[in-house]
């Protein structure tokens, strides 16, 4: 293989000392010990390095004899490889043979090796090995191994005459416990080879892969592990080069095939793994381990333009199958079974195909493009037909959406009672039952990307041209009971239920919030712990009537006659408002006024005060009326507090507060009052504090 050096035009100077760099002599033991250790995987580098090198020796001697490859079993633990090349001479074997980093293939991509290390590479699982060169009738025996000192060390063991044909062996005694890891290690090897070879100790079985498809530069393995699954993601496509396998890393390439589909269809899919590229040797760069490709611009250049015909091709591959098909959604099937294989399959509906219509427009079709849909409607798993909240909404692409007969997709093009038109869907769906049944609602926009204008398919609906579902073709299967007076005692939201057909009902208006039911009221949130009190409320001040409240998540299409709870309670408060405005804020303000204290010992010094006293008078009293009205309608002013709403704007705080505020800076020690939880004053205590107050009234008269 011819290995790549870069050229660089370098000035220089002859006026100052150069010298080029070299290896000492004497620290070469070093060197070829970094050389020797260059492998991740030495009983991988030991199988592929001895298996490249006899198929470079029969290439070179035009040789046809296939090679003899042994493997290590119980009874035979060696490991061997007999090439019938030339063969080497002894003069060969202990000159070009004997050097580190000196091939005779460094000039010519015929042959696979050219970095001048892989002879050694034995020596990374073991110290030693053996070779056996046959030439021109003459046999020599060499042991290559690391002395004591750490040299690589050749030894000439016999030498005989022989009618062995010409080549060489090379042989590599084998623990017993590496004896299966040398069997995994010829299955990575030898499964792409081209050059004919004889291998004993292992099932040849094993070394024969079924294709998909196959053509001289890329294929598709029908590849299953031994439990009759697909590889796992990580395991990306393989390059071939020399009959020699190396991983693809597609995310370094990321920036240069960004713009291929193909690409991306790969790229973390468990698909990858079927993928074989095979490239001619030299068309790209290894690293010197030869473990992996080195990603330098040579390599990267040629992957990016093997991949931009490879797309091509097999585009044209899967096009050729849909060429005649005008019907979208039986293109879209195709699509979705172009192949038995699913691998083939998913690649096919990852990539933009063209769809010739009827009327004879060409259009690219992306069956995989994704598209987020905000509205969602479906079948929940307690077979009650909702509104998808947030956690459940979820894409929708043209390819998972012709395959799937439980999918309608709903374009608004009137966004009028949306919900009540999905229903509609549902209710006359043959699979509206099943589990999983969704109604996507789709932009006009976006339902382009679908091809609508061209499908036959009866599962695609417009809105303005799809009926309401009416509430006796359907009882509202979306509603529940968020409030039953006696039935559910104190557990609201806890079902399903039928709105009533016809008269007059009561209903709040749901929607999730975290994952939960909740409905506003008055700008409060209610939901399944704490309505309860706040519904009984409701009914016990008779605004409403009836025992039951229903929640909706969608009001759109009920009878005319139901009765919203949120729009009754704020028109109750504001009408209550009005009626007794000056009653409510006087009751308001002394609550106020009173909370601006943690305990109620300062209002009593206030009582025992001067009825004109300042601070007597901030605390307010309330009139006979006054009372009498709180006292009648009490739970009207529980109801303001629950709700925390309208209230708030009857009284002027900034002005109570600015009392507050003069009545500290004027007796300082009612400070420590107003902010302690003491819970017993006692007489004494509060007839002192009134006796201070009256004291800071006189030093300041």
């Amino acid at each position: 293989m011819i290995v790549k050096s870069i050229q660089k035009n370098v000035v220089e100077s002859h006026d100052f000392k150069s010298e080029i760099a070299t290896i000492d002599a004497s620290e070469m033991r070093y060197i070829s010990s970094l050389l020797r250790n260059n492998y991740s995987d030495t009983i991988l580098a030991t199988v592929r390095e001895t298996w490249a090198n006899a198929v470079d020796a029969n290439a070179a001697a035009n040789s046809s004899t296939p090679i003899k490859i042994s493997f290590p079993t119980v009874l035979a633990s060696t490991y061997s490889v007999r090439d019938f090349g030339t063969g080497l001479s002894e003069q060969e074997l202990f000159g070009l043979y004997t050097k580190y980093g000196r091939s005779s293939k460094r000039g010519d991509n015929s042959a696979i090796g050219g970095f001048g290390i892989g002879r050694f590479s034995p020596l990374s699982y073991t110290d030693s090995f053996t070779v056996v060169s046959c030439k021109d009738g003459e046999k020599i025996i060499i042991s290559v191994y690391v002395d004591e000192g750490g040299d690589t060390r050749f030894t000439k063991l016999a030498e005989e005459s022989t009618t062995e044909p010409n080549g060489v062996e090379i042989s590599v005694a084998v623990k017993a416990d590496d004896i299966n890891k040398f069997a995994e290690a010829a299955y990575k090897v030898l499964k792409f080879s081209c050059a004919p070879f004889v291998a004993t100790g292992i099932d040849n079985k094993e070394l024969r892969y079924e294709w998909l498809m196959k053509n001289h530069t890329w294929g598709v393995l029908q590849i299953q592990n031994k439990s009759g699954y697909y590889h796992r993601r990580q395991d990306g496509p393989l390059v071939v080069m020399g009959g020699i396998s190396y991983p693809l890393n597609l995310d370094i390439l990321s920036d240069k095939l960004n713009a291929f589909p193909i690409y991306h269809s790969l790229r973390n899919s468990y698909a990858a793994a079927s993928f074989v590229f095979f490239f001619p040797v030299g068309s790209l760069s290894l690293h010197h381990s030869r473990e992996s490709l080195e990603y330098n611009e040579h390599t990267k250049k040629n992957i990016v333009s093997f991949f931009s015909n490879f797309e091509a091709e097999i585009r044209a591959v899967f096009q050729k199958s849909l060429d005649d098909i005008n019907d979208v959604e039986k293109f879209m099937s195709k699509v979705n079974s172009i192949s038995d294989n699913y691998v083939l399959q998913n690649i096919a509906s990852a990539m933009p195909m063209t769809f010739n219509a009827a009327n004879g427009d060409k259009i690219e079709v992306r069956p995989n493009f994704t598209h987020v849909i905000e509205t969602l409607y479906w079948v929940n798993r307690n077979n009650n037909f909702r509104l998808a909240h947030k956690a459940d909404k979820k894409g929708i692409n043209p390819a998972t959406f012709y395959s799937n007969s439980n999918h309608c997709i709903l374009i608004a093009d009137n966004e009028r009672h949306l919900f009540a038109k999905a229903r509609w869907i549902q209710k006359n769906s043959e699979n509206a039952d099943k589990r999983g049944f969704c109604v996507f609602v789709l932009t006009p926009e976006q339902a382009k990307d679908f091809l609508t204008t061209y499908t036959t398919c009866k599962r695609v609906f417009l809105s303005s041209t799809t009926q309401k579902l009416k509430l006796d073709d359907a009882k509202s299967s979306e509603a529940r009971v968020v409030y039953s007076r006696g039935a559910y005692g104190y557990r609201p939201f806890i079902g399903s239920a039928n709105l009533p057909e016809e008269g007059k009902f009561y209903y709040v208006k749901l929607e999730y919030k975290d994952k939960r039911p909740v409905c506003e009221i008055s700008k409060q949130t209610f939901g399944q712990n704490n309505s309860y009190d706040f519904f009984t409320r409701l009914h016990e001040s008779k605004i409403i009537d009836q025992n039951i409240v229903y929640g909706v998540f969608d009001d759109s299409d009920i009878s005319d006659e139901a009765v919203n709870v949120a729009t009754l309670v704020e028109d109750y408060i504001k009408k209550q408002l009005k009626l007794h405005s000056e009653s409510i804020s006087k009751n308001s303000e002394i609550n106020y006024r009173s909370s601006k204290f943690r305990n109620s010992y300062v209002k009593e010094i206030a009582s025992s005060l001067q009825k004109n006293h300042a601070l007597r008078v901030f605390f307010g009293e309330a009139s006979q009326s006054d009372l009498a009205f709180y006292n009648n309608n009490r739970d009207m002013m529980q109801l303001f507090e629950i709700t925390k709403t309208f209230i708030k704007e009857t009284i002027d705080k900034s002005e109570i507060d600015a009392e507050y505020d003069a009545l500290m800076n004027k007796y300082p020690l009612l400070s420590f009052i107003a902010n302690s939880y003491a819970y017993n004053f006692g007489e004494k205590t509060i007839k002192d504090f009134a006796d201070y107050i009256s004291l800071i009234d006189k030093q300041q008269n």
